[in-house]
């Protein structure tokens, strides 16, 4: 086992935060509060996926959540990105939701196709997709 991954936090509690504000702010994310997106960045290795993962572990706890999790790689063409883009308009337009809430996570954002990241934009400017969207 890899000592990243031995010692990666499960829970919010387990992460340190540099600030109360910052630890407040997750913390509200994670419980389904506004706002409903957010953008990590940062240097590679500074555990943003991590804290993604806890974030996903707490919101787990308060609601039943429907999580997607997609790497950027996987919209780094234009048939990919229209595929996955229509794939996640038709999973996350259902009603009645299965669910509480939507979590959309999309790790290494910076490596989407840009016709993917165009279209991200427009999804998240629709106020009918009510999903929360997480990028890292």
């Amino acid at each position: 086992m890899k000592l990243a991954d031995k010692y990666k936090p499960l829970s919010l509690n387990d992460v340190v935060f540099p600030d109360d504000d910052t630890r407040n702010l997750v913390t509200a994310i994670a419980q389904g509060k506004p706002p409903d997106h957010l953008i990590l960045h940062g240097p590679y290795g500074t555990g943003k996926s991590a804290l993604v993962d806890a974030m996903i572990n707490e919101a787990e706890l308060h609601r039943k959540v429907d999580v997607v999790k997609r790497h950027g790689s996987q919209f780094d063409t234009k048939s990919q990105a229209d595929n996955m883009i229509a794939a996640l308009i038709k999973r996350f337009s259902l009603v009645p939701w299965p669910c509480d809430s939507r979590i959309l996570v999309i790790d290494e954002v910076d490596e989407m196709h840009k016709v993917a990241q165009q279209q991200l934009c427009q999804i998240l400017d629709n106020p009918m997709f009510q999903t929360q969207v997480i990028m890292t």
